[in-house]
Order: structure tokens, then C-alpha cells, then sequence
């Protein structure tokens, strides 16, 4: 498959929708926050590395809620980076990267995030090396996109997703790079950004059957439709 992906990433952090990253940046802040809580640390994170940063949408949502203290984020997309710079503070740093290799020392920051990102790359399991090389935690987010509903072949969308995820998937593919998962979770997508898109009225019936669904039992729920999956992990060496 011959994809021009910085191409594809300008292109679509160029054409606006930001009502809409602001609308899925609430799910992401507070799915981090509840994985981070799960590691029973004390406090937020004292640095953040936001790996696939997009235009900062959840920075800005972190900062909201008082979950940032310091925080660098890094994209393929030059068009995202700047978007991201608009909405700068004094505690976040923006920086463009060629999308393999972060910039950054090793274990030179506390939490890593690789929020919606691993579904669009070509190798996933690099860039989770580099989110081990470079923090002492590791949060992943993904659509769960592999289900009953899933087509047999793959064709290229608009959303870029070249990479489908189960719970299951996702566990094997977060140990298999030397992590060490300690929580995972999955949740349906909130009601705001399923009335955004298909309408309020339809959008609310779709939120409350897979809001139930997932209530009654999550593991059948995600062999239906697709939900969010996140989980926390550490290196399985936790040294300095």
C-alpha cells in the first residue's frame, strides 16, 4: 500500500474540524485520567509526552481540568503543530517529528500518551518503543474496531485507519513491546460526539443502546460494534 501518510495527516488537520477533536478530547482526557488513577500514583503526572499531539486538543482539555503540569507534544503534521501553538501556555511545548523517532531522552518524562494514533501508523509496536524509551508510564488509546461488523477485506478511509484492534489485540500488541499492562478498560463513545455526528435524536437512541450493551456486558458489547479501548502500562525494566 503506497500512501503518502504526512500527506494525508496535512491534509486533514488543514481542513478545520475542530469541534469536533475538542468534542473527543473530553473521552481521552477523561479515560487517561481514570488509567492514571489506576496506578496509584500521587498527583498528575509531573510531565506528559503526547506522542501524535494532533492541534493540542487534549492539552487543552487536560489544562481544563487541572491534570497538566508539563506538557510536550509532538506530530507528523506541520499543520497540527501550529494549530497546537495557537493554544500554547507557558507549560506546553509543540514540536513537529518525523513520525518514528521522538526527540526526546530516554525515561525523561513520567507518562507518555499514544492516544488514537496507533490505529493510523504504519508500525505501531515502534512507536511504543519509543514511548518506553522515553517515559516511566505508557497510556494507549484505540477505536475497537475489529468485531462481528468489520469488513473481510481492507479498503483505505478517510479516517486513515490502517490498523484494527480488540481488547485482545491491543493487550498482546502493548507486552509484545516489552510492557507491562496494569489497566485496562473499555467505554462507549459519549453521547455529545455520536449527536455530532449522526444527529441528536438518532445520535442519542445510538448512545443509549450501546451505552446499555456495554453496561450489560462489555466483552459482548465489542464483538458488535466498536468502543473505545484504553489502557495503562509500564516497562517491564522500570529503572531510571
Amino acid at each position: 500500500m503506497n500512501r503518502d501518510y504526512r500527506a494525508h495527516y496535512e491534509e486533514a488537520y488543514a481542513t478545520g474540524a475542530s469541534e469536533w477533536r475538542r468534542i473527543g478530547a473530553l473521552d481521552k482526557a477523561a479515560n487517561l485520567q481514570q488509567m492514571w488513577a489506576g496506578t496509584e500514583q500521587v498527583g498528575p503526572p509531573a510531565s506528559i509526552l503526547d506522542i501524535g499531539c494532533g492541534d493540542g486538543s487534549l492539552a487543552a482539555e487536560l489544562s481544563r481540568t487541572g491534570f497538566l503540569r508539563e506538557y510536550t507534544g509532538v506530530d507528523l503534521s506541520e499543520h497540527a503543530i501550529e494549530a497546537a501553538r495557537e493554544r500554547a501556555t507557558p507549560d506546553t511545548k509543540w514540536t513537529a517529528f518525523d513520525g518514528r523517532t521522538v526527540p526526546v531522552a530516554d525515561r525523561s518524562f513520567e507518562l507518555a500518551v499514544l492516544s488514537h494514533v496507533l490505529e493510523h501508523v504504519e508500525h505501531p509496536r515502534y512507536l511504543l518503543y519509543e514511548a518506553a524509551r522515553t517515559s516511566r508510564w505508557v497510556f494507549v488509546e484505540v477505536p475497537l474496531e475489529l468485531h462481528s461488523r468489520t469488513p473481510e477485506d481492507f479498503a483505505w478511509t478517510a479516517t486513515g485507519h490502517i490498523n484494527l484492534f480488540n481488547s485482545t489485540v491491543l493487550r498482546h500488541l502493548v507486552q509484545s513491546a516489552g510492557l507491562q499492562v496494569v489497566k485496562q478498560s473499555s467505554y462507549p463513545v459519549r453521547r455529545e460526539a455520536i449527536e455530532f455526528q449522526r444527529g441528536r435524536v438518532k445520535g442519542a437512541a445510538i448512545w443509549a443502546l450501546r451505552e446499555g450493551a456495554h453496561r450489560l456486558s462489555a466483552s459482548f458489547a465489542e464483538r458488535l460494534v466498536t468502543y473505545h479501548g484504553c489502557l495503562i502500562a509500564r516497562p517491564a525494566d522500570p529503572s531510571p
